[in-house]
C-alpha cells in the first residue's frame, strides 16, 4: 500500500494552481503568461465510473483548453466558488473571468493602480463566497470584488497597507451559519491580519511581529479538544520551515507549530488540509495537512501529535539533480526535476494535488502498489486550445518581475503574547449582500 502519482507535464513553470471543486480540473497560471486548464480520466480511481469531461482516447489526461492569457506571467489563478467560471490576473495589473469550461473571457477590469500611477501587481487571488472574490496585490492592498453578476467593475471595498510587504495568501473562513463568507485571514511579510468587512471600525487587526516571512495559509476546522483549543485552526507556513497554528478568533500569536522542513533549510512555501478521507500506511485517525518547499518534498503531519507520518517526493531538490536518484523513483530527464513545491490543492476526488517546475502531480491511494512510482504520459492538446489572447497590448512589465517573490530568511519564532495591533478604521462600502 502507497501513494502513487501521475504526472501533467506543463509548457513552462507553473506560477498559480487551481483546482475545480466538483470536476478533475487542473488549472495551472505559468510563468510564460500561459493559463492551461487539464482534465483527467482513469475510472480504476473511482471505482470505474467515468468523470463528466471529454479526454484524448487512452491518455492518463488532456487539455482541456489553454491560451497565452497574458504578455508575461499569470501570477494568480482560482476556479469561482461554484466552478463555473475561472478568474486570472497577470502583471499588467489585468483581472479576467472566464468560462471554466471553454476559457471564453466574459469580463475583465483592471485592478486599480496607485496615486501616482504605478501598475498594481496581483499577488493572489481568492474567491471568498459566490459573491465575492479577494484580490491581493505586492503593494500591500487588498481588494474585494462584488461577482455576483459575473462581470467585473471596480472593487467595492479596498484595504491598505495590511502587511509591510506583498500580499503572500490569502485564507477566507468560512461562515458559522453556512452562510456567504464575510471574515478572511491573508499573510505578508512576518504577519498575519484578520478582516471581518461588517465591522467598520475594527476592519484589519495585525498579529504580532513573528520574526519568520509568512508564506501560505489554510484553514481547518473539526479538530478535537487534544489538538488544542477550540475546533478551527489556522496553519501558516513560513521561511524557517515551520507552521504556525492559530486558534480562530485569538490573532496576536500562534499557539502551536509544525517543523516540516526546518532541518534543511528551505521555507514552507504550500500548505494544505488534507480532507476526511485521506488515508495512511498505519490506518492512523485524525486530522492530517502537507506542506510543500523547495527541497521538491511533501510532507504530512498529523494534527494533535503534530508529527511527520508521510514524505512524497514531488521532485529532486536542484543540487540533487546530479546524484543517482534509483531509489527516489525519479528520472534526471523527468521535467520537475530541479523544481521544489510551490503550491498544494485538494481535487474532487480527495487527492492531493501538487505543483512546482514544469509539473503538476495527482497523487492517489494504491493498496496493491509496493511504492510511489508511477511516472504520467505527456499529455494531448485540445483543439479548443488558442495560441494567443486579446489584451496582450495591455502587458508592459519587467521580464525580472518572477523574483519581486523572493523569500527572506529570518530568525526562528519562539512564540509571545501580547496584544494584537489594529490598522485603524477602515472606510467600508455598503452595498448588497453584505450585511
Amino acid at each position: 500500500m502507497a501513494y502513487k502519482y501521475d504526472t501533467i507535464f506543463l509548457s513552462s513553470d507553473v506560477f498559480s494552481l487551481s483546482v475545480h471543486p466538483t470536476k478533475p480540473l487542473y488549472a495551472a497560471g505559468l510563468l510564460g503568461g500561459r493559463l492551461e486548464v487539464y482534465t483527467w480520466d482513469d475510472g480504476s480511481k473511482a471505482g470505474g465510473k467515468p468523470k463528466e469531461v471529454i479526454v484524448d482516447h487512452d491518455e492518463k489526461y488532456a487539455m482541456q483548453w489553454g491560451t497565452r492569457r497574458y504578455r508575461q506571467s499569470c501570477r494568480a489563478v482560482a476556479f469561482s466558488a461554484d466552478g463555473e467560471y475561472i478568474f486570472s490576473a497577470g502583471v499588467n495589473s489585468l483581472l479576467k473571468l472566464a468560462d471554466a469550461n471553454t476559457g471564453q473571457v466574459v469580463s475583465k477590469a483592471y485592478v486599480p493602480s496607485l496615486k501616482d500611477l504605478t501598475a498594481e501587481y496581483p499577488s493572489v487571488i481568492a474567491p471568498l463566497s459566490s459573491a465575492h472574490l479577494l484580490v491581493g496585490t505586492d503593494s500591500r492592498r487588498i481588494h474585494l470584488y462584488d461577482v455576483r453578476e459575473n462581470s467585473l467593475t471596480r472593487p467595492a471595498q479596498t484595504w491598505k497597507k495590511v502587511h509591510d510587504d506583498y500580499i503572500s495568501s490569502i485564507t477566507p473562513l468560512p461562515s458559522a451559519g453556512g452562510g456567504l463568507a464575510r471574515q478572511f485571514v491573508s499573510t505578508g511579510a512576518s504577519t498575519l491580519a484578520y478582516i471581518d468587512f461588517r465591522k467598520p471600525g475594527k476592519a484589519v487587526i495585525s498579529s504580532e511581529d513573528q520574526d519568520d516571512e509568512q508564506l501560505c495559509s489554510a484553514y481547518v476546522s473539526g479538530l478535537s479538544a487534544r489538538a488544542g483549543r477550540g475546533g478551527e485552526k489556522i496553519l501558516v507556513g513560513n521561511s524557517s520551515g515551520f507552521a504556525a497554528l492559530w486558534n480562530r478568533d485569538e490573532w496576536e500569536d500562534h499557539q502551536d507549530r509544525i517543523n516540516f522542513s526546518k532541518s534543511s533549510g528551505e521555507s514552507v512555501d504550500a500548505i494544505a488540509a488534507l480532507p476526511d478521507t485521506f488515508r495512511y500506511r498505519n490506518s492512523e485517525f485524525g486530522k492530517f495537512v502537507a506542506a510543500g518547499s523547495a527541497d521538491g518534498r511533501i510532507r504530512i503531519a498529523k494534527l494533535g501529535s503534530n508529527r511527520i507520518v508521510e514524505t512524497l517526493r514531488h521532485s529532486l531538490a536542484t543540487q540533487e539533480v546530479g546524484a543517482t536518484p534509483a531509489s527516489t523513483g525519479l528520472l534526471t530527464n523527468d521535467e520537475g526535476v530541479g523544481g521544489g513545491v510551490t503550491e498544494l490543492g485538494i481535487d474532487c476526488e480527495g487527492n492531493l494535488v501538487s505543483a512546482g517546475g514544469c509539473t503538476i502531480k495527482v497523487w492517489y491511494w494504491d493498496e496493491n502498489a509496493p511504492d510511489a512510482r508511477h511516472p504520467g504520459k505527456k499529455g494531448k492538446r485540445s483543439p479548443n486550445e488558442t495560441d494567443t489572447d486579446t489584451d496582450l497590448q495591455d502587458d508592459g512589465s519587467s521580464d525580472n518581475e518572477q523574483q519581486s517573490h523572493k523569500k527572506k530568511r529570518r530568525k526562528k519564532r519562539k512564540g509571545g503574547t501580547g496584544k494584537a495591533k489594529s490598522a485603524g478604521p477602515q472606510k467600508i462600502a455598503s452595498f448588497h449582500g453584505l450585511d
